[in-house]
């Protein structure tokens, strides 16, 4: 239908009803598969929105263009449509588009891992939206603390949240991925096994192939590898696997990083260590050039503990070295001890 729209949008000739109908085709048909299509439109909505001087509609194609761009891991781009986007705000003074601006700067934020400024960010964001989109403005903030305690080791604080909005948005499935991975990361494998077989059972499907969708799966994948699930890992990796090169970003809210790490951990999970080997060191490269410092490390750390599994303790102490220099350098001191615990018995003394 909003393909229909758009063409019928271009047989009037009219530049701000295109403008405004891109805009609406860009929402309908956001997914992991079609980043080519949708940086096409945003080019075109900006140029259609210069012409005719409708801030609101630069606005969208600038934001269209940041969130595209982030998942295709260009973070120097997305920083400068961020800082063009703002602009706009600035002018139009309205609160939606002030508060879409914070939330994208809390999100590269966390991805960059400076976590003391997103603490700052996530509130600020949250401030500017509540009175006029508390929805969106709700569910952005609790998604953000979400990724910020779970950096810091601190999961355990938005447990109460994180149950919460799984009853409150029964509609937004992404926020079950949530908690699995939860219940996953704080050790209960029972519920972390019950809230994935609600998607493993389905085949997966109950997750909408939406902007939400490369994010829930990759939240899925960290579940899946936790649990040791060998058959859903090779059906994960087969649902991944054309993603690759893309970054798991769910928008407005968070980044997972470079969506190979997650292709690393479901082929090691399966036995396929090859595979794993080419996925866990596209992730690091991915997330270095965008940098992502916290994947990095994620990365770099899970690649090491397949080398352990496999016997490569020379590589692994390379891997480990480098993502414990990494959680010590950003504060992530839980992530830090806790690969010490699981691995660091194999190091030298000297990078412990």
């Amino acid at each position: 239908m909003s393909e229909q729209a758009v063409d019928i949008a271009r047989r009037t000739g009219d530049p701000a009803l295109l403008g405004y109908v891109l805009d609406a085709r860009f929402l309908a048909i956001w997914a992991a598969d079609n980043t080519g299509e949708r940086l096409a439109i945003a080019a075109e909505m900006v140029q259609l929105s210069e012409s005719t001087g409708d801030l609101e509609r630069l606005f969208q194609g600038h934001a269209h263009r940041m969130w595209t761009l982030l998942e295709l891991g260009d973070l120097a781009a997305v920083q400068a449509e961020i800082g063009i986007a703002s602009r706009i705000a600035d002018d139009l003074r309205q609160p939606a588009q002030l508060w879409m601006v914070a939330a994208a700067r809390t999100l590269c934020g966390l991805l960059e891992g400076r976590f003391e400024q997103a603490e700052e960010l996530i509130e600020q964001a949250f401030r500017l939206g509540e009175r006029t989109i508390p929805w969106n403005a709700a569910v952005t903030r609790d998604f953000q603390l979400f990724a910020l305690r779970r950096e810091q080791g601190r999961l355990d604080e938005l447990e109460e949240t994180v149950r919460r909005a799984v009853h409150t948005h029964p509609t937004y499935p992404v926020w079950r991925c949530v908690l699995a991975d939860l219940c996953a990361e704080l050790g209960r494998e029972d519920e972390a096994r019950a809230e994935f077989e609600r998607f493993a059972a389905g085949d997966f499907t109950g997750l909408p192939f939406n902007e939400e969708w490369l994010l829930g799966m990759t939240l899925l994948a960290d579940v899946c590898a936790a649990l040791g699930d060998i058959p859903r890992s090779v059906r994960l990796y087969e649902l991944l696997l054309p993603y690759r090169e893309l970054h798991a970003v769910g928008q407005p809210e968070i980044s997972f990083g470079a969506a190979a790490r997650a292709l690393g951990k479901l082929a090691a999970t399966a036995g396929r260590f090859e595979q794993a080997t080419r996925h866990f060191e596209a992730a690091i490269r991915l997330n270095e050039q965008s940098g992502a410092r916290p994947w990095t490390a994620h990365a770099r750390h899970d690649y090491a503990r397949m080398l352990i599994a496999r016997g490569d303790r020379q590589k692994a102490h390379q891997q480990l070295a480098q993502a414990l220099a990494s959680y010590r350098e950003l504060g992530m001191d839980r992530w830090a001890d806790n690969t010490l615990a699981r691995g660091g018995s194999t190091l030298p003394t000297g990078v412990r």
